[in-house]
């Protein structure tokens, strides 16, 4: 998972682990967690509408858009065939889609977009023959950013959904 190396997008950015940016990066856990309170997610397996919690689970691959685009590239859909892939394998495990905007544009706006994102994702891998219900979704906006948003790099790496396995 996450060694793919392609390039994503329009953005130019590489997925997989290369450079430290992408993948298991050592910025794991420094952002992540129950933050997040006012975040969206689609979970009927969730009724309080709180995130899932990604603490304890293992950072796959983080996805990268383009600006102001829920569009997944087709250049990721080999990446997300292995995630599918992998669930099947493991029956009873599941991930989470963490969906990010980077810190251009309204609140509002980003809330929705990081949530269509995840949902973009998801609905790709449950076409793939993972069932909903090991398919977890949050989503929030620009509130939890990996990288600085003061750079265009800063906002493109910003841009994801990042994926979380859990067993």
């Amino acid at each position: 998972q996450g060694n793919n190396g392609g390039n994503q997008g329009n953005n130019g950015s590489n997925q997989g682990n290369n450079g430290g940016n992408q993948g298991n990066n050592g910025n794991n856990g420094s952002n992540q967690g129950t933050n997040g309170n006012n975040s969206n997610n689609n979970n009927s397996s969730n009724p309080n509408n709180n995130p899932p919690s990604t603490e304890g689970l293992v950072n796959l691959v983080d996805i990268h858009f383009v600006l102001n685009s829920a569009a997944v590239d087709p250049s990721v859909y080999p990446i997300l065939k292995e995630v599918a892939a992998l669930l099947k394998a493991h029956p009873g495990s599941s991930i989470v889609l963490d969906g990010h905007t980077d810190a251009t544009g309204e609140d509002d706006f980003n809330e929705i977009l990081s949530k269509k994102r995840a949902e973009a994702i998801r609905k790709y891998i449950m076409a793939q023959g993972v069932p909903a219900e090991s398919v977890q979704l949050g989503s929030f906006g620009e509130k939890k950013p990996k990288f600085l948003n003061t750079t265009p790099k800063g906002r493109e790496l910003n841009r994801r959904v990042e994926i979380y396995f859990k067993i």
